[in-house]
């Protein structure tokens, strides 16, 4: 009888001891459109991307923990000229090598049209978009870094 005592409290510290040791791991990344909001400006390699003479800023404005409101404007010698706007656009974020990267789709259509973040460079994000030229679909890119 002693044995059978002595062996149920050794399984009951067993199952509290693996109980409270046993932890699950998470990753808590941070909130994607908090990260992000602010003023970004169009770059070239050389300054400035300009065109037109014009340069141009992308702003990104927190609507929700994983959405933001895009406002892509044009300025010309600092004054505001045309913008365009999209009201709510959700933020994907992905951990990649040791970093937080950021996905945002500007059309549910058009699988090219698109702001990324990658670890490559701190504040920087690329917009990727696609149109139509003599028959063919031509994508291009601009850098947008943060001001």
């Amino acid at each position: 009888m002693k044995r059978s005592v002595l062996l149920s409290i050794i399984g009951i510290l067993s199952v509290a001891i693996g109980g409270v040791s046993c932890h699950k791991n998470t990753l808590n990344l941070p909130e994607p459109a908090t990260s992000l909001e602010g003023v970004y400006e169009a770059k070239s390699l050389f300054g400035p991307f300009l065109v037109n003479g014009e340069t141009i800023r992308l702003s990104l404005k927190r609507v929700t923990a994983d959405s933001v409101a895009i406002t892509l404007r044009a300025f010309s010698n600092g004054q505001p000229g045309d913008s365009v706007s999209l009201g709510n656009a959700l933020v994907n974020q992905e951990f990649q090598y040791n970093c937080v990267a950021y996905r945002i789709k500007l059309s549910p259509v058009r699988t090219n049209d698109e702001l990324t973040m990658t670890c490559s460079a701190e504040n920087v994000f690329n917009y990727q978009y696609s149109f139509p030229l003599s028959g063919q679909q031509v994508i291009r890119a601009i850098s947008f870094k943060r001001i």
